[in-house]
């Protein structure tokens, strides 16, 4: 991969992180929570309409590509970090900072304290419905289907959400906002690896039957 290749992969990533983040404030904001989770879908619906690059929406090709797109991936989730770590402490500078925070910090702390099982396994779920909600859009948008995928891509969210499933670059939001980051560090990663693997499941799932129908 060129410089030039994986600046521009950074890039789009911040943006990626920055849209999550205004997702998250949307969601955090609004009292109502299932109306809440509805409105935290315009981060990947923007994502997903201007080709940005997220971690969760990239990861679940891995098994289908070659190594080198693990690197693509890592970029990424570094680009999506700071600009989900970049929106919160812009958001810690306005009039909404207290309520913003009062409406995280139960959740977080919820988080802090989870085991690392409970978050790899709430990770797994959110990742495999990432990829379909992400792969979805795309083939629908490719079909002619677009309100289909949109469709798709609105439940995803909103099913991760009110399923308390584990988001990593969502958390990388409420962790900073919170001023928890460096606290979360390891709880990222293992809910990062979580929605690796989710994402990765039903193309693992093809390639084995791939192998078993002899294709």
């Amino acid at each position: 991969m060129n410089v030039k290749k994986a600046i521009n992969i950074i890039i789009w990533a911040l943006y990626s992180g920055i849209c999550i983040g205004i997702g998250g404030t949307a969601y955090l904001y609004i009292e109502n929570k299932i109306v809440g989770s509805f409105l935290f879908a315009i981060g990947l619906l923007t994502i997903l309409m201007y080709g940005m690059n997220l971690f969760t929406g990239k990861v679940g090709y891995i098994v289908r590509r070659k190594p080198a797109y693990c690197l693509e991936v890592l970029f990424t989730w570094i680009g999506n970090f700071a600009g989900t770590v970049l929106v919160a402490q812009v958001m810690r500078h306005t009039r909404n900072t207290a309520k913003l925070i009062e409406s995280c910090t139960g959740m977080v702390e919820t988080k802090l304290n989870d085991s690392y099982i409970s978050l790899f396994v709430l990770g797994i779920f959110c990742g495999m419905l990432m990829f379909i909600a992400v792969d979805s859009f795309q083939k629908c948008k490719k079909d002619g289907r677009e309100f289909l995928g949109t469709l798709m891509c609105i439940l995803g969210v909103v099913v991760f959400i009110q399923s308390g499933f584990e988001h990593c670059v969502a958390d990388m939001f409420y962790f900073a906002l919170c001023g928890k980051t460096v606290a979360a560090l390891l709880p990222i990663i293992v809910i990062t690896l979580g929605n690796a693997l989710g994402g990765n499941l039903i193309h693992i799932g093809q390639i084995a039957m791939e192998k078993v129908e002899g294709k």
